[in-house]
């Protein structure tokens, strides 16, 4: 997971926490019965849990980023409508 790799170690951690404890329970139960064990099962849960937490994150920034476009564009259209009623 390059978003993962990209990050320090104590990124890692952080990110880590705040994606177990925005895990739906399921996820986090899965996560926390096979952390204790280790294991390619432990690996597959703990990537899940990231991977949610990496695109609730990513797709956040793209609604934002959709939401300041529509701004954009009404405030573009509302600039088209005053210098038309200028006209």
């Amino acid at each position: 997971m390059a978003f993962w790799e990209a990050m320090s170690p104590r990124e890692q951690d952080a990110f880590e926490t705040e994606a177990l404890e925005a895990a739906d329970t399921m996820k986090k139960r899965l996560y926390l019965e096979a952390g204790g064990k280790g294991g390619k099962a432990f690996e597959i849960y703990r990537q899940m849990v990231l991977k949610d937490q990496f695109e609730r994150g990513h797709m956040g920034l793209i609604r934002y980023q959709h939401r300041l476009h529509a701004i954009d564009v009404q405030q573009a259209k509302a600039a088209q409508k005053l210098d038309d009623s200028r006209t």
